[in-house]
């Protein structure tokens, strides 16, 4: 099986922002798509650190190659199994933008327009997820703690608003 080819790009239209699909495919294949922001599909936000990692890992983006820091590979794996073993769909991550993927970080201008509209690409996402890295042994009793405060939450949400 031969390398893909590097992902090329297409230049955005006005208004326009690039989201990934995420999909429930296996591996770190995903698709990238360029929608108007304002006819655009409910979508997470990822912020996170970029990091000065110089190690990369390859992913596949439309059946292209793209390089993304092991860090964000990790992230994007951990938002495919977001909410997928809850029954409420709704939290289920399908489109998700992220800027380091969703940007031409090579096109200088595009990058610009995009950094420009940031205030609008996140408050209309349905949430903003923060990566902060993947979880170590110490932490793991953390996520665990904010797991079971979320259900809690959602528990109580649930009976006193009826949603």
């Amino acid at each position: 099986m031969r390398d893909p080819q590097p992902y090329a790009y297409s230049p955005l239209g006005a208004n326009s922002i690039r989201l990934l699909n995420l999909g429930i495919t296996d591996g770190t294949s995903i698709t990238l798509k360029a929608v108007n922001i304002n006819e655009a599909p409910q979508y997470f936000a990822l912020s996170y650190a970029w990091d000065a990692q110089s190690d990369t890992v390859p992913i596949e983006v439309n059946g292209q190659g793209f390089s993304v820091s092991s860090d964000l590979a990790d992230a994007i794996l951990r938002l495919r199994g977001f909410g997928l073993d809850e029954m409420d769909l709704k939290n289920r991550v399908e489109w998700v933008w992220i800027d380091k993927i969703c940007i031409n970080q090579e096109d200088l201008m595009e990058r610009s327009e995009q950094v420009q509209i940031m205030n609008v690409i996140y408050s209309q996402a349905i949430k903003t997820l923060i990566w902060l890295g993947p979880d170590g042994d110490e932490c793991s009793d953390v996520w665990q703690l904010i797991e079971q405060i979320y259900g809690i939450y959602t528990l109580y949400r649930t009976e006193h608003e009826g949603v």
